[in-house]
């Protein structure tokens, strides 16, 4: 799974929500048409200033997806 970082100066509810369609469509690849991809990737959204990430998470909802697995992975990144 591949986790992008965006890094913005001022972030927008634009940035968000396309951080989120992003996401959406990826969960849509993996889940329907291709159940068993090859890759996943997950967009994060960071403010440079305060270091904050924003990002699409599934929580436990699919637990063995890819992209379920980048987002377990970018919460232990983003805690730190």
């Amino acid at each position: 799974c591949l986790c992008l970082f965006v890094y913005v100066d001022h972030i927008t509810d634009e940035n968000l929500e396309d951080a989120k369609e992003l996401g959406k469509s990826d969960i849509v690849y993996e889940t329907v048409i291709n159940p068993f991809p090859q890759d996943s990737y997950v967009i994060v959204v960071v403010d440079r200033k305060t270091n904050e990430g924003y990002f699409l998470d599934i929580g436990k909802k699919h637990k063995s997806s890819l992209y379920s697995h980048g987002c377990k992975w970018i919460k232990k990144i983003l805690d730190n």
